[in-house]
């Protein structure tokens, strides 16, 4: 225990114990032979950088703006058709010119995310691309199965309470909410993970509203969501170009 390569006392010559005799290795971990994990400079600024590229992407694709115009438009879609429903005794859905503002509405929402999109997507990956492909398969596949859903409760009598109101208000973003949270999660996106499943949630509680106030209950939940998704993504950011910054 007393001679030279005794593991408690450093080596002769390593009279300080840094490890930086030639019995010992440079001691950074680049080139260790005895399999050490610390990464040489390069290797941790080279993912460092990858993982600052990826997080700069998932701002870009869902910037603070964005989710706000959501909100708006969600406000607005669902506000009128709750407007053109509100004094309905009996029940019989949405009138028509709620319907083309709910359609305009959510034609803006979809430029608008085509547009950050585009930008974000400038560079990515082959295997990131089909990524979003299958994802966008996979949702919009759901978003057409509601509404194909809801026509078979309507070929085999439901009344309109359920064909034209707590069903079209709730079930399409509730499917579709789930969806999007379990892809989100599977890929550890959090932030999108956690609010599209709250918008599940929203839609999944505002069936209870019935058939004319499940609508308000949606655009009021749904925007609130997208208004918290903004400031959490602002946050974000700016905690993001302080830690940079330091």
């Amino acid at each position: 225990m007393n001679g030279t390569n005794d593991p408690i006392r450093p080596a002769a010559d390593d009279p300080h114990g840094t490890g930086t005799g030639p019995e010992r290795g440079t001691g950074n971990g680049a080139g260790d032979s005895n399999g050490g994990g610390t990464f040489a400079p390069q290797e941790a600024a080279s993912i460092l950088g990858d993982a600052s590229l990826k997080a700069q992407r998932r701002f870009e694709q869902n910037p603070p703006l964005l989710h706000l115009i959501r909100a708006v438009v969600v406000l607005v879609a669902f506000g009128g058709l709750w407007f053109s429903v509100r004094n309905q005794h009996p029940y019989n859905g949405p009138n028509p010119a709620a319907i083309v503002v709910c359609y305009v509405a959510v034609a803006v929402a979809i430029a608008a995310t085509a547009g950050a999109m585009r930008k974000a997507n400038a560079g990515i990956t082959r295997k990131d691309k089909r990524a979003q492909k299958i994802a966008a398969v996979v949702i919009g596949t759901a978003w057409i199965a509601a509404y194909v859903f809801n026509g078979a409760l309507e070929a085999y009598g439901a009344s309109h309470a359920i064909v034209y109101g707590i069903y079209p208000a709730t079930a399409p973003l509730m499917i579709v909410g789930l969806v999007a949270a379990a892809w989100s999660g599977a890929r550890e996106e959090w932030r999108t993970f956690a609010a599209t499943l709250a918008v599940a949630i929203v839609a999944m509680l505002s069936a209870y509203g019935g058939p004319r106030d499940s609508w308000l209950f949606m655009g009021i939940g749904v925007a609130a969501v997208m208004a918290g998704a903004a400031v959490a993504t602002a946050w974000e950011q700016r905690s993001a170009v302080v830690t940079r910054r330091a």
